[in-house]
């Protein structure tokens, strides 16, 4: 017949041969998914059959369109779509890339298709809809060039801008 004390010091010689034999790498890990803890590596992660793509890019994920325009969605509008013939009147913030002052900060209305608006700001605004916040990149050849337009901006600037689109002007 067994003692308690003779079966209770059985089982933790057993348990500790387990764990030395664990530790130097001999017997399986009963559980694999704890990780390391004493070496400080995280368990594995977790594979899944098929990675989820997002059916849309996520806000502040900056895009970079053919044209070279980068943009970014800060907030996204429910009311109609800007089309390239329509006139807005946008909230809209422009500065110099590696400036911190901005040279043109309120709200203006302006049709899209006017030849004197940048380049810029007629792909990043056209097909926006109205309540949307957009962050722009312009490079110079989106904006003013190598002629640039002094003093704001210098020749060669790329142009950082974020435009609200208010509403489409009737």
């Amino acid at each position: 017949m067994t003692t308690p004390h003779a079966f209770v010091l059985r089982c933790a010689v057993r348990c500790s041969t387990l764990a030395l034999l664990a530790m130097t790498g001999c017997v399986e890990d009963p559980d694999p998914d704890r990780g390391d803890r004493a070496r400080g590596t995280p368990p594995p992660a977790i594979e899944t059959a098929e990675p989820v793509a997002p059916k849309d890019p996520p806000l502040d994920a900056w895009r970079t369109l053919a044209s070279g325009l980068v943009v970014r969605e800060a907030a996204v509008g429910e009311g109609p779509t800007t089309g390239p013939t329509d006139t807005v009147e946008v909230a809209l913030t422009l500065r110099v890339d590696g400036r911190d002052e901005a040279f043109l900060d309120r709200t203006l209305s302006f049709a899209l298709d006017d030849p004197n608006l940048i380049r810029g700001l007629r792909e990043g605004l056209s097909g926006v809809a109205v309540g949307t916040t957009r962050d722009l990149r312009i490079p110079p050849e989106l904006a003013y060039r190598e002629i640039g337009r002094e003093p704001h901006v210098p020749p060669d600037a790329t142009l950082l801008a974020t435009a609200t689109i208010v509403r489409i002007v009737p």
